[in-house]
């Protein structure tokens, strides 16, 4: 997906190499990240730190620029903090993505009917 930042209009994606480098930068392990992420959609993330969130939306422009073929415009969470004093809801744009592609990683896409 496509996202109008104050960088202009940049490519947003979510998928597990993103979250593994969302893990790496927040420290944590898969599960944990697979239960931040949850409980943070879920409880309009309580608990979170603020660079926790910055990083989150940072791997998602990664990610995005990475699957689109670009470089990447945002070189850290501290960009998306800028990002997000420019724009305080683009924080809801780029979650709305990360719901998307989160759910899309976890749902059964197989297709497969056999009994």
């Amino acid at each position: 997906m496509i996202v109008e930042t104050s960088k202009g209009k940049l490519p947003v994606k979510y998928g597990w190499k993103a979250l593994r480098k969302f893990g790496e930068l927040c420290e944590k392990d898969m599960n944990q990240v697979i239960e931040m992420i949850t409980e943070g959609l879920s409880e309009t993330w309580k608990g979170w730190r603020f660079t926790d969130m910055y990083n989150l939306l940072y791997v998602g422009f990664w990610y995005g620029a990475l699957k689109s073929g670009e470089e990447c415009q945002i070189k850290d969470g501290d960009e998306v903090e800028d990002l997000l004093d420019d724009d305080p809801n683009l924080t809801n744009r780029v979650s709305k993505i990360l719901i998307d592609d989160f759910m899309d990683m976890f749902s059964d896409k197989t297709g497969d009917k056999k009994k």
